[in-house]
C-alpha cells in the first residue's frame, strides 16, 4: 500500500524535500517570490557568444487546462526567444471528438510573449489581429489567474483560484547561467464564461478543475518528456453504497531528460499535496495506445483503463530544429496505491531539438 509523505504545508516542509540538486519551495502563483532566482540581467557570462547562446536556449511557456467530466479545454503559449507559438484544443469527451484544434506561429514581442520576472506576477499573451487572442495573467498582488481565449468558435473568460496548500509546487534546478524552473498547480477553482461552437458551458464550470504549468529556463538542446495530468472530483469505492469523499484529487507525473527523477511527481488530495516516487512511462508507437502503461516503482500499473478522445499533434522538421509534440485527451481510471479514481486526463509526449 502506498503511504504518502507528510502533506506539504509550509516553506520549511517543502525545503526539506530534496531530490539530488533540486528543491521545492512554496509560491502563491507563477514563479512566485523565489529569492534563489536572480534577475536575468545579473547572470555572468564568459563572452558575448556564451550570452547569445544562452539567450537562444531560454525557453518559457505557460500552459492551462480546464477538465470536466464532459470536456477538456487545453491551451498553451510558448516563447522560445527566437519564435513564438500557441495551441488551443477543446475535446468533447461525450462524443470522443475534437471541437477545436488550432496551432499558431508568431513573432516574439510582436504577437506576444511570456514573462519570467517572479515579482511581476504572470503575463503570457498571444495575439493575431482579428483572429486569435490568448492570455494567462496574474497581478503581483493576487493569487488568482485571469485567462482569456478568443477564437472564431471559442470564447473563454475565466478565473483560476488556488484551493490547495501550498498553492503550487515549484521545482528549481540550479545550474550555471539560467536555472530551470517549473511550477504546477492543480484543482484550481474555475469561474467565468465558456462558450464553444455556440454552446454555453459556463454552468458546468463549478464542477470543473483548472490546472496550470509554467516553465522557464535554459533547457537542453535535445529535450524530451512524458507527462500525465489528471484531476478527479471524487474517489471510487469498492462498495458503491459508500459515500463519495468530498475532496477533489489530482495527479501530476513527469519523466523528462531536463528534470531530476520524480521532481514533478505529486498527488493532490483536497487542499493537501503529497510527493510521489518515480514512475516509469512505457509508451510504444502511438498507434498502440491501448498498450501504453505507467508503472510505479513496484511495477504496478497506474492506468487501469483509459479511452482516447482527442489527439493534438504538431510536427516540424527543419534539420537543425525539430519538434514532435503529441497531446492526448481522454478519460481514464487510475490509482495511487490502493486508492482508485476515474477522471478526465491528459497524456503528453514531447521530443524537441531547439
Amino acid at each position: 500500500m502506498y503511504t504518502p509523505l507528510t502533506p506539504l504545508k509550509t516553506n520549511t516542509d517543502l525545503l526539506r524535500l530534496k531530490t539530488l540538486d533540486s528543491f521545492f519551495t512554496h509560491s502563491g502563483a507563477h514563479a512566485g517570490e523565489l529569492p534563489v532566482l536572480p534577475s536575468f540581467g545579473t547572470h555572468s557570462y564568459s563572452s558575448p557568444i556564451q550570452k547569445g547562446l544562452t539567450l537562444l536556449r531560454e525557453k518559457k511557456w505557460h500552459y492551462a487546462c480546464v477538465q470536466h467530466n464532459d470536456f477538456i479545454l487545453s491551451f498553451a503559449i510558448v516563447d522560445l526567444t527566437y519564435t513564438l507559438s500557441a495551441f488551443v484544443v477543446f475535446s468533447d469527451l461525450k462524443s470522443s471528438s475534437k471541437w477545436i484544434d488550432q496551432k499558431y506561429i508568431g513573432i516574439p514581442f510582436v504577437n506576444g510573449s511570456v514573462n519570467h520576472a517572479p515579482n511581476q506576477g504572470a503575463e503570457a499573451r498571444f495575439h493575431l489581429k482579428n483572429k486569435v487572442d490568448l492570455q494567462i495573467g496574474r497581478s503581483a498582488s493576487s493569487p488568482s489567474f485571469q485567462l482569456r481565449v478568443e477564437l472564431e468558435n471559442l470564447t473563454a473568460d475565466l478565473s483560476f483560484t488556488p484551493t490547495a496548500v501550498p498553492a503550487s509546487v515549484i521545482s528549481v534546478h540550479p545550474q550555471s547561467g539560467l536555472p530551470r524552473v517549473t511550477q504546477k498547480q492543480a484543482l484550481l477553482k474555475v469561474e467565468g464564461k465558456l462558450i464553444c461552437r455556440g454552446e454555453d458551458l459556463s454552468p458546468l464550470l463549478h464542477a470543473s478543475n483548472g490546472g496550470l504549468d509554467y516553465t522557464w529556463g535554459d533547457l537542453p538542446r535535445n529535450t524530451s518528456w512524458h507527462w500525465l495530468f489528471a484531476m478527479a472530483n471524487d474517489e471510487l469505492h469498492p462498495n458503491p453504497s459508500d459515500a463519495h469523499l468530498k475532496n477533489r484529487f489530482a495527479i501530476n507525473l513527469s519523466d523528462a531528460n531536463h528534470l531530476e527523477p520524480h521532481s514533478e511527481n505529486f498527488f493532490w488530495e483536497g487542499k493537501l499535496i503529497y510527493a510521489l516516487p518515480r514512475y516509469s512511462f512505457k509508451m510504444p508507437p502511438f498507434n498502440q495506445q491501448k498498450t501504453w502503461q505507467i508503472q510505479d516503482p513496484q511495477g504496478s500499473p497506474l492506468l487501469e483503463d483509459w479511452t482516447l478522445c482527442a489527439h493534438h499533434q504538431n510536427k516540424l522538421n527543419l534539420g537543425i530544429l525539430s519538434s514532435h509534440f503529441n497531446q492526448y485527451l481522454g478519460r481514464g481510471k487510475w490509482k495511487v496505491g490502493d486508492r482508485h479514481f476515474s477522471s478526465p486526463l491528459i497524456l503528453e509526449f514531447q521530443d524537441m531539438k531547439w
